[in-house]
This record gives C-alpha cells, sequence and structure tokens, in this order.
C-alpha cells in the first residue's frame, strides 16, 4: 500500500464557520470555561458578533480547538492532514515490476 499525507493550511473562513456551528449550544462554552478557557471564548464570539474577523481572532479560534482536541480527541474543524492508502500499484506500473 502507498501512503500519501499532504498538510495543508485551514481556511480562516473553515475555522470561523466551525466555530459558529458550536454557537447553537452552550457545550463549547462550557467545555472552555472548565479548561480555564471561558474569557477566550467570549472574547472569540464577541469578536465574531461585532464582525471582527482578523489574525487575533484566528488564533483565539486555534487554542480553543487544540482544548477541543486535547480534551475530546478531535478538535473543532477538520485536521489539516490529508492521509489516504493506495492498495495496490499506481498507474501505469507493470504488475510485479517493483522498484528498479
Amino acid at each position: 500500500m502507498v501512503e500519501c499525507e499532504v498538510r495543508m493550511g485551514i481556511d480562516l473562513a473553515v475555522k470561523v464557520a466551525a466555530f459558529c456551528r458550536e454557537l447553537g449550544d452552550s457545550a463549547l462554552a462550557d467545555l472552555a470555561r472548565s479548561n480555564g478557557l471561558g474569557p477566550l471564548y467570549q472574547h472569540a464570539e464577541q469578536a465574531l458578533r461585532a464582525g471582527r474577523i482578523d489574525p487575533q481572532l484566528e488564533t483565539q479560534l486555534d487554542a480553543l480547538d487544540a482544548m477541543v482536541r486535547r480534551t475530546e480527541g478531535k478538535g473543532l474543524y477538520p485536521s489539516a492532514t490529508w492521509r489516504a492508502g493506495y492498495p495496490g500499484q499506481l498507474p501505469g506500473a507493470e504488475a510485479g515490476s517493483g522498484a528498479r
């Protein structure tokens, strides 16, 4: 099997959308408070409500994502790594040719 791994940055709009989905209930706010990030959560929420989407907001969203990833095992937004396995030969390779 051939393994491929590509590191990609996550667009700020994707991060904002993921955070906005969490504003519908208090689960993320409660988790942030219980992990000492309540003020950071509140500041990020206030920034979004005021329309301030900037590098400081991105840093706050990344901190919240890291906290969720650490406590829940997966973060707010999809992983920035795409990994796939290809079971078999690469296109154009001869059967049984191996590395030359």
